[in-house]
């Protein structure tokens, strides 16, 4: 009898659920139909966060190579925006104090403190020692940096850090992404599905 009494329990809930996802008005309520197209986004965002979020970590992939085998080289930091279609994105460049452009990976965000250097003593050149991510086939990452005199803008184990979370698709990122956009949409759609379980009755 308990057992049937669950099942019969669990039934209405998704008998709810299927009310709240589909219609119909009459009985989702007032506002049926934000509450379909929020059950269907959180529907939608936690199967598809993995998803991106594995694919974010990917241009952070590959061999973290040992310290004589960096690239180690002065030069400037310059910060701009790109057209990508219809999208502006930043970008930073590195340029050697031989000429050599290098693309980094980062924005200004990521790299606020360099750029923070760059803007107030833009004459100066900074040091920096990376590697290209994905094995040599992606863009270049800062694993450290300081001024000319020595100050640090990068430190080592604070890049490490944040290369090691970057490249974890089911780290902080993805854990980020359910609390703050996925979980308050189940809360909410979870609420409207109880108003429709109580209507249903016993």
């Amino acid at each position: 009898m308990i057992k049937q009494s669950r099942l019969a329990s669990l039934a209405k809930w998704w008998e709810a659920y299927c009310i709240v996802l589909s219609g119909p008005a009459s009985v989702v309520g007032k506002g049926f139909r934000w509450k379909q197209a929020i059950l269907m986004f959180a529907i939608v965002g936690a199967i598809a966060t993995p998803f991106i979020t594995f694919y974010s970590s990917r241009p952070y992939q590959g061999i973290i190579p040992s310290n004589d085998l960096l690239t180690k080289a002065f030069g400037r930091v310059i910060f701009g925006n790109e057209q990508r279609g219809v999208k502006s994105v930043s970008i930073a460049d590195f340029i050697t104090d031989s000429g050599i452009e290098i693309r980094l990976k980062g924005d200004y965000a990521s790299l606020s403190k360099i750029k923070e250097w760059g803007d107030r003593y833009p004459l100066q050149l900074i040091y920096i020692e990376g590697f290209q991510l994905r094995n040599g086939a992606g863009p270049f990452w800062i694993s450290y940096a300081t001024t000319s005199q020595g100050d640090v803008l990068l430190g080592r184990e604070e890049q490490l850090t944040s290369l090691v979370e970057r490249r974890n698709p089911f780290g902080k990122s993805m854990l980020a992404m359910f609390l703050f956009q996925v979980v308050p949409l189940w809360i909410y759609s979870l609420i409207n599905i109880r108003k429709v379980r109580i209507s249903l009755g016993t």
